[in-house]
């Protein structure tokens, strides 16, 4: 089972470094959805509610959700389009084995909030939060033991992926939210610490 996962990381690596090339010759928007245009000074999150997985989370998970909700709360840029709700936000978000579901509250104030439910399968996730995670654990371990060209590489692998994976939510939630390229990337850590021991 160590040595599939390890070729499995290995592979991971490669891929993300052969994306990651290819990336920098294409070029790289930091918008994604067709509402970017809009964002506004409500177009930002106050506040986000993670759901505890029914197994727990390793510390290093747990560590990298409550980064990732704090530095979402310092600056976002998110905006819910359909329905058309206006911000700013408050979100809740819980995943399992099959659905990702996120609840969001919009509005300038409790009296006009209204609430919005969106549930996406995470399949399309799957791969990209598995890598992630497996490439994460190699990082950490890495720095502990490894050379620093040996450390560069699984950190470009690492972040390629994570790149990846904010591309890869922002999809999954189509038209119904747009948000810039660094919030995807955060929102994609949070579904890591919920799926991640389980991917």
């Amino acid at each position: 089972m160590r040595m599939r996962a390890r070729s499995r990381r290995g592979a991971a690596i490669e891929r993300r470094r052969m994306r990651g090339d290819a990336r920098e010759r294409e070029g790289r928007s930091d918008a994604m959805g067709d509402g970017v245009s809009a964002f506004g000074e409500t177009s930002r999150i106050l506040a986000v509610e993670v759901a505890e997985p029914a197994g727990g989370v390793s510390a290093d998970l747990d560590q990298e959700r409550r980064i990732a909700v704090f530095d979402l709360v310092e600056e976002s840029r998110f905006l819910l389009q359909e329905p058309a709700l206006p911000g700013p936000y408050s979100l809740k978000l819980a995943a399992d084995a099959t659905a990702l579901r996120l609840s969001v509250t919009g509005g300038p104030d409790a009296a006009t909030s209204r609430t919005a439910e969106i549930v996406r399968p995470v399949a399309a996730l799957r791969e990209c939060v598995a890598d992630y995670v497996a490439l994460c654990a190699d990082y950490r371990d890495a720095v502990r033991r490894l050379a620093p060209s040996q450390i560069e590489k699984i950190d470009e692998a690492r972040r390629e992926a994570h790149l990846e994976g904010g591309e890869a939510l922002a999809a999954a939630l189509g038209d119904a939210v747009a948000m810039d390229a660094q919030t995807a990337r955060r929102f994609f850590t949070l579904i890591c610490a919920v799926l991640g021991d389980e991917a």
